[in-house]
């Protein structure tokens, strides 16, 4: 009987650290989100700020929301990885793209008129993309400490 229980505790008993979950990578590209957003936000009002200095601001406006997109969906692939202790950047960047992907749907479906066509194809598909290679990033080698030389 008392075996049971014990067997029973560890059947049961929470993850590990090192072990891999999806609720884990899940949790981290939503954290990442989160940050991305903060971003992704900073990043449209300094880019707004910069275009309201030039002479025909209305001309450059899809291409800084494109460029605020894009390092968005880098930094949200880099937080992912960098939150899950640089382990599995492609299933962190694959799951934070596609949050990030699901998100923009719905903002498209609320605003249904804003731009649209080949353009808005394109974006969407290049979201995973750079997620994934934010995620390589953000899992890059740890630097080497140099170990003191010894002295005999």
């Amino acid at each position: 009987m008392q075996h049971n229980k014990k067997a029973a505790k560890r059947r049961f008993a929470p993850a590990a650290k090192d072990e891999v979950s999806f609720a884990g990578i899940l949790k981290s590209a939503g954290l990442a989100l989160l940050i991305a957003g903060g971003i992704g936000i900073l990043l449209l009002l300094l880019f707004s700020a910069l275009l309201l200095r030039t002479k025909n601001p209305g001309g450059l406006v899809d291409v800084a929301a494109l460029v605020a997109l894009a390092l968005t969906a880098l930094s949200a692939g880099f937080a992912a990885t960098r939150l899950y202790r640089r382990r599995l950047p492609l299933f962190c960047g694959l799951a934070t793209g596609a949050l990030l992907l699901l998100l923009l749907i719905a903002l498209a479906l609320l605003m249904p008129r804003a731009g649209g066509g080949i353009l808005r194809t394109l974006c969407y598909a290049a979201v995973p993309c750079l997620s994934v290679l934010g995620a390589w990033l953000g899992a890059g080698e740890k630097a080497i400490k140099k170990r003191p030389k010894r002295r005999f």
